[in-house]
């Protein structure tokens, strides 16, 4: 035993505190209580004669005599008084952490760590029976672990015990529960987590996953613990948030798993919403750590806010400060930014302007940040010009939406039995009460394209839901369709020019062509082309249409590298535009005027 844990120590102290602290190490509980309150008071000379009484209390045999007791009668007053004992024995020692003599803290942690485990062990027993409860306990792992971890060589032995993360993990989840970053215990547990969870080393991370419950519950942790160090937009964050919030961004930053098994659940939970607030809260007055913590939040935020499907995550960081943040972001002119900046300035910015959801949240902040990004500090710089793209891009789409929110814009839609030329408006058509998708003037017309194809496109849909693919919202969707019908009719003349030069080349009375309206980079981009085997039951229906039905597909992005197609096809009143066309591909237009004009005079109704 080192010296300085003799209990011989304890005979130094004036009386009465040395009669109380020989009854403490002796086993009397009451004592030992008394002596532990009487900590804050003692003086600073003295403490270090009080541990060897604390330490007496740890002692490794008691451990098997208790669990010997435990077999013979659950939580007798035996089991409770040595727990209840061992718990205030290592709460004292972490109180006076800074006055053990460095070569005892390894055998303070070998009776420690024993302990640790059997309060454990006791707990999952009996809930509560141990003397605290489970959050106390746990919350008190945490000061185990962390105040010995301040002797190197010590440090060097936790780190190598095998286990002593996973009771870590299971202290984490309650601090971040029950305190605030300013706490003593909260800084200690981010200390430990900076500096020695190595999230590389894949066995120590998962005991570290396995201590908070799972990757769900790990997910879920690190979400709390970023609102707990920055609650919301206006908080002004202290060096101690600064300090809590470095703990996950290190942790995350390192762990491979981040990129995979635990992507999905961090979203989930919301880390988006609250990556985007401590954004916002950063980019506000200078504080130590700033400029570290900014682009490690980008970090976090830059592959999560690309998880399939991507458009909710976006609203949410739209929603929680994310323009105004990074027009300041470039403000700054950190080369580390560049990279993150460019990233959203050039893809998911443009990428998003498609939903009706994002565009939302984008008006009542558009103006804002333009005014922040007129400063000469922002114009200056490299961001200036992509900023101007986004801006022109999001007008252009806000009026799309404004003409298609007073309802100007695609007011009609079309019976989906394609051999009826209905149009109407929403609310007097029937809709398909499976996919959600499919409209109808009739029950016949209902019945009929059941019939003739809509059972294998409802059934497709229905797939994807059980699928648990995310689906548009109706408003999103329905949006998409207004959009395409913007863009189709400022490009038809461009597109009916497209149609007939596609059809001079190929066989003018087989399958239909369709025409692809690509939103992937922000502005649209159209091809026409033949028609796709797996459209083929798209393919069908347009072709018993007679004309009255053009295959439009939609391409827009969802997350990163992950596009998706919806099918939103072009419905006219009659056959006569994709006549015309084949006689253009003919060449049998012998009208003075361009034949594609002559096509886009027709007076046919159409609609998305």
């Amino acid at each position: 035993m080192h010296p300085s844990l003799r209990l011989d120590n304890t005979f130094k102290l004036p009386e009465p505190l040395k009669t109380l602290a020989i009854s403490a190490a002796n086993g009397s509980l009451d004592d030992l209580a008394q002596l532990h309150d009487l900590i804050p008071d003692t003086p600073q000379s003295q403490l270090c004669l009080v541990i060897p009484a604390l330490y007496a209390n740890l002692n490794l045999s008691d451990i098997s005599d208790l669990r010997a007791q435990l077999e013979i009668e659950s939580f007798s007053s035996v089991v409770q008084s040595g727990t209840k004992k061992a718990i205030l024995a290592l709460k004292g020692i972490c109180e006076l952490e800074k006055h053990l003599i460095s070569r005892a803290y390894g055998e303070i942690w070998a009776s420690a760590w024993e302990w640790i485990q059997f309060l454990d062990d006791c707990d999952k027993r009996r809930e509560g029976e141990t003397g605290a409860s489970s959050s106390e306990l746990r919350m008190l792992y945490i000061a185990v672990i962390s105040s010995l971890s301040n002797d190197a060589d010590t440090l060097s032995t936790i780190k190598r015990t095998p286990g002593v993360r996973k009771y870590f993990g299971k202290g984490w989840v309650v601090v971040v529960d029950q305190l605030q970053p300013a706490d003593e215990l909260f800084r200690k547990l981010c200390d430990f987590s900076i500096q020695h969870v190595n999230a590389k080393d894949t066995a120590n991370l998962q005991e570290l996953i396995d201590g908070a419950g799972g990757i769900p519950e790990f997910a879920a942790l690190m979400v709390k613990h970023i609102r707990c160090a920055v609650p919301h937009k206006q908080h002004t964050p202290s060096p101690h948030d600064g300090f809590a919030l470095l703990a996950v961004f290190v942790l995350l930053q390192q762990t491979d798993l981040f990129h995979g098994p635990l992507r999905e659940p961090l979203v989930t939970y919301g880390i988006v919403e609250c990556l985007a607030v401590a954004l916002h809260a950063l980019c506000g007055p200078e504080m130590l750590l700033t400029e570290q913590l900014i682009p490690m939040c980008f970090g976090v935020l830059y592959p999560s806010i690309s998880t399939f499907p991507g458009f909710p995550w976006f609203k949410q960081a739209l929603d929680n400060g994310l323009l105004r943040a990074l027009v300041l972001c470039a403000c700054r002119r950190q080369q580390i930014l560049q990279t993150p900046l460019h990233w959203f300035l050039r893809e998911p910015l443009l990428e998003m302007l498609v939903y009706h959801s994002v565009l939302s949240s984008l008006r009542p902040v558009l103006d804002e940040a333009k005014d922040l990004a007129d400063s000469p500090g922002f114009r200056s710089s490299e961001y200036a010009r992509e900023w101007d793209t986004f801006v022109a891009l999001a007008t252009e789409r806000l009026a799309v939406m404004e003409r298609y929110d007073s309802g100007a814009l695609c007011a009609l839609r079309a019976c989906d039995n394609v051999e009826c030329s209905a149009m109407r408006k929403d609310d007097e058509l029937l809709r398909c009460t499976a996919c959600r998708n499919a409209f109808y003037c009739s029950r016949e017309c209902q019945a009929a394209d059941w019939a003739s194809g809509h059972r294998k496109l409802c059934k497709n849909a229905l797939n994807r839901v059980h699928e648990k693919c995310p689906q548009l919202t109706f408003r999103d969707r329905d949006f998409l369709r207004a959009l395409v019908h913007s863009d189709y009719l400022a490009h038809r003349n461009k597109l009916l020019l497209m149609h007939a030069n596609f059809l001079r080349g190929n066989d003018q009375d087989g399958a239909p062509f369709f025409v692809q309206f690509d939103y992937r980079k922000g502005f649209v981009s159209m091809d026409t082309g033949a028609v796709p085997g797996g459209m083929a039951e798209y393919a069908a229906r347009a072709t018993r249409s007679g004309g009255r039905v053009e295959l439009h597909v939609v391409v827009v992005k969802e997350g990163t590298e992950r596009p998706r197609a919806h099918v939103i096809p072009l419905r006219s009143a009659d056959g006569r535009v994709l006549a015309g066309l084949k006689a253009m591909a003919r060449g049998e237009y012998v009208a003075p005027e361009s034949p594609e004009m002559a096509l886009s005079a027709l007076d046919s109704a159409q609609t998305h």
